[in-house]
């Protein structure tokens, strides 16, 4: 078949099924939506077509107006693309660029990149110099410059994948009974249960989400669902949380015994979906098999570093994995946790511990603990997957907005062996107790 514009070739990808009895699965059919055959390698080609859709190219290049979007990478990948065809640059915000491939694609292909590095993965409700807040102010300071596709609040997000995303999955299936998506912005899930619920289907919605102790590319931990409008838990029957660990071993299974050469979260939504499955693999009501079906989201190959620092033996390589692989449920939390009292305050100061802040440098100038030192925790990872420029012999305190990332790098340096801790609650308990804080004010003043 002939195309004449690389547009029209977006969408229509097959649906594969797999050897579900492989998996010990013997009473559901599972299918996957091949989204990485999609021309620019993911399903986030639908999203940008969807986001471009009420869009003039011809008005945006007449005007000299940029698209703007905070994307990590297939959104950014794909709304680059369809800009530049039509002479329109693209500008992308994001502090979740973390795979050196993503970043190097996307100025090859001419993006303007507006980095935000060391933002910590522990949301911080004090910090306004998020990506979206970002952009909003670079569109207050030059109103005619940009236009903002909004992936994270626009309809159209959602939209376009209710109809061709669920629509194609629903034209090859009669009856669709679970449907497993990674939640990224909630654009393909809520399209997905739009169009289940405009047709009265029965499926049955789970949603994939990012174990907080590693990052998965384009999908989300529960703590940052809020960061997306387009999210509504409500309409999920359940959430799941996935490992890095768990999903690049379901991946590679993908890999050797399917031939599917897509991404470590469409190796998460498998995961998941296996785990689903242990519970809820049973026939119809008639006794007919149920159907599954869950998103190969992207292809692999931007994804060979990610893969290589977590699982190093198969590259002969030596990392250490255990910055991608604890598991707090393991752990006796409370006992790595220091609360934020004047308790702590004085053992800081009687231990001499070394109180280490992973938040990003913006929010470490604006306040933080007396005598801590600023180590965002994307820099710190890369140090600790050598080994830790640490001193045995010196307590460490971790310490993040929250307390959630804080617990997980004390976990991991207590393992190696250090006498670590995380501050309960992080900086927002120490603030809201009236501990003390050197403030940005207080230096330049």
């Amino acid at each position: 078949m002939i195309y004449t514009s690389i547009e029209s070739i977006i969408g229509h990808t097959p649906l594969l099924q797999i050897d579900a009895e492989r998996y010990g699965i013997v009473h559901t059919n599972v299918y996957v939506k091949l989204e990485y055959l999609n021309p620019f390698g993911s399903i986030k080609d639908r999203t940008a077509v969807g986001l471009l859709s009420n869009v003039s190219m011809d008005d945006l290049k007449t005007h000299d107006k940029h698209i703007i979007e905070s994307s990590s990478g297939n959104t950014a990948k794909a709304l680059q693309i369809l800009a530049a065809r039509h002479g329109v640059p693209f500008t992308s915000v994001t502090n979740r660029i973390k795979v050196p491939e993503v970043e190097q694609q996307l100025r090859y292909f001419g993006t303007t990149i507006v980095s935000l590095p060391g933002r910590s993965e522990c949301p911080d409700p004090n910090d306004s110099g998020n990506a979206i807040a970002t952009i909003n102010a670079m569109i207050t300071a030059s109103p005619d410059r940009y236009h903002h596709t909004s992936q994270y609040e626009n309809r159209d997000n959602t939209l376009i994948h209710q109809h061709t995303t669920a629509a194609e999955i629903y034209d090859d299936l009669s009856i669709v009974d679970h449907v497993v998506t990674g939640v990224g912005t909630g654009g393909s899930s809520g399209g997905l249960i739009e169009y289940a619920k405009a047709h009265r289907s029965a499926a049955k919605h789970v949603g994939v989400v990012a174990h907080p102790s590693d990052f998965l590319p384009g999908i989300r931990t529960k703590n940052e669902l809020f960061e997306t409008e387009l999210f509504n838990e409500d309409d999920f029957n359940d959430i799941l949380e996935v490992t890095s660990t768990d999903a690049l071993e379901a991946l590679r299974d993908l890999v050797l015994n399917e031939g599917i050469l897509a991404g470590p979260t469409t190796g998460a939504n498998f995961a998941a979906s296996l785990r689903y499955l242990q519970s809820h693999d049973v026939p119809r009501k008639n006794g007919d098999k149920q159907s599954l079906v869950f998103v190969a989201c992207d292809r692999i190959e931007p994804y060979m570093s990610y893969i290589m620092k977590r699982q190093p033996d198969l590259f002969g390589t030596h990392t250490y994995s255990d910055l991608y692989s604890i598991d707090l449920t393991t752990i006796d939390v409370d006992a790595l946790r220091k609360p934020a009292n004047a308790q702590t305050q004085d053992w800081i100061e009687q231990s001499r511990a070394l109180v280490i802040d992973t938040r990003g440098v913006k929010p470490f100038a604006n306040f933080h603990i007396p005598g801590s030192i600023s180590y965002p925790e994307e820099m710190l990872r890369e140090i600790l997957s050598l080994g830790a420029p640490f001193d045995r012999d010196v307590p460490l305190l971790f310490v993040c907005p929250i307390g959630e990332r804080s617990d997980i790098l004390a976990a991991i340096l207590r393992q190696r062996g250090y006498d670590a801790y995380g501050l309960e609650g992080g900086l927002l308990s120490w603030r809201t107790n009236g501990l003390p804080l050197v403030r940005k004010r207080d230096i330049d003043g």
